[in-house]
């Protein structure tokens, strides 16, 4: 998997992160119904260790991704900062037109 950030995201993202923090994109299912049922959320965590986690290839930010939530992602994704919000998209598809930032 290989997430580009465009330069307008990166600029907004790097707002929320402090050194120690980890960004972890996060496929949240809570009151969605059923597991595969869910949106995606960019979380900021401090102090948690990558024993959990996949590092994501990215062109910028560290980003990373717990292996069961991969399945629910295309392989080459985008995420742009338009329109004073976050999306994700792919070449495929567009997974949410407002990706929010939980710290």
């Amino acid at each position: 998997m290989y997430v580009t950030f465009s330069s307008s995201a990166q600029k907004f993202l790097r707002k929320y992160l402090k050194q120690d923090d980890k960004l972890i994109l996060f496929y949240d299912t809570d009151g969605c119904g059923c597991a595969v049922n869910g949106v995606p959320v960019l979380h900021v965590l401090s102090g948690i260790g990558e024993e959990n986690l996949q590092k994501i290839e990215t062109n910028s930010i560290p980003l990373f991704m717990y292996s069961k939530h991969t399945v629910f992602f295309d392989e080459l994704l985008e995420i742009v900062y338009q329109d004073l919000k976050l999306k994700l998209v792919s070449k495929n598809q567009i997974f949410t037109h407002h990706l929010q930032v939980k710290q």
